[in-house]
């Protein structure tokens, strides 16, 4: 990660690409974002020329207290947060997203949570929000090298339930060549996430179809299909696998 931000500094410096103000890191699936942010801190180049303005976890809410249940991980991601985003808030009920807000915030009182519906919560909102949570927790956790915490704070809903999650996840590219149009692609893919219901944890990629669409496909846990939206094709999409890529549940050995 830090290799990328560095080739970023100089293609910036450079000027082979345009001016950024902010990088947006995506961890995947479940993965502990503690050891990206170590990373970031142990490196001087990055650490020098970048500021880390926070760590966002979006959870979606129709299944954010099983996901907080079942995953260690998942209770990692909110431990490290320092703004919560409850998304898809337009798929579950009042009641229920005002049952998950307060769960949250009686086990992350100090954390702020931000709700969103059809996507209406923009990268400037967000922004604009951690930088209101600098003068705080953010701020002291920022300035302190990254610990993993000894005792994640678990509230209401938040079960341990035997200790630490014995579940893991592995991935799997599943191509995706030969697919005609996108109603094509939809059923393809709605095969595909019916395959794998239980263990599908997200899904991700680039399709570009036969009659020349290039499609960008998302799916995460508690969708009901996967959402796709038009992608630009250039030099560097040209270079991505045609198809997508499963996050699958697997179960360790104890």
């Amino acid at each position: 990660m830090h290799e990328a931000l560095e080739n970023l500094f100089w293609a910036r410096l450079h000027r082979s690409i345009k001016r950024f103000d902010a990088v947006v890191i995506e961890t995947t699936g479940l993965a502990d974002p503690g050891p990206l942010v170590a990373s970031m801190q142990s490196q001087p180049f990055v650490s020098e020329r970048y500021r880390l303005a926070g760590v966002i976890t979006a959870i979606g809410a129709p299944t954010a207290l099983q996901t907080i249940d079942s995953f260690s991980e998942a209770r990692a991601q909110l431990d490290a947060a320092d703004l919560i985003v409850l998304t898809k808030t337009d798929l579950a009920s009042g009641a229920a997203c005002e049952k998950i807000v307060d769960t949250l915030r009686g086990s992350y009182p100090a954390t702020r949570v931000l709700l969103s519906a059809h996507a209406d919560l923009g990268s400037a909102d967000v922004l604009r929000h951690l930088e209101e949570e600098a003068g705080g927790e953010q701020k002291r956790r920022a300035e302190r090298a990254w610990q993993p915490p000894a005792n994640p704070r678990i509230g209401a809903g938040f079960s341990r339930r035997g200790g630490p999650s014995r579940h893991a996840a592995q991935t799997r590219f599943e191509a995706m060549e030969g697919v005609t149009n996108i109603d094509a692609l939809q059923e393809r893919l709605d095969r595909l996430i019916n395959a794998h219901r239980d263990a599908l944890l997200r899904m991700k990629g680039i399709v570009r179809t036969d009659d020349g669409t290039s499609l960008t496909v998302q799916f995460a846990r508690g969708d009901r299909h996967a959402a796709l939206t038009g992608s630009t094709p250039n030099g560097a999409a040209q270079d991505i696998p045609n198809g997508v890529t499963l996050i699958l549940r697997t179960t360790s050995v104890p």
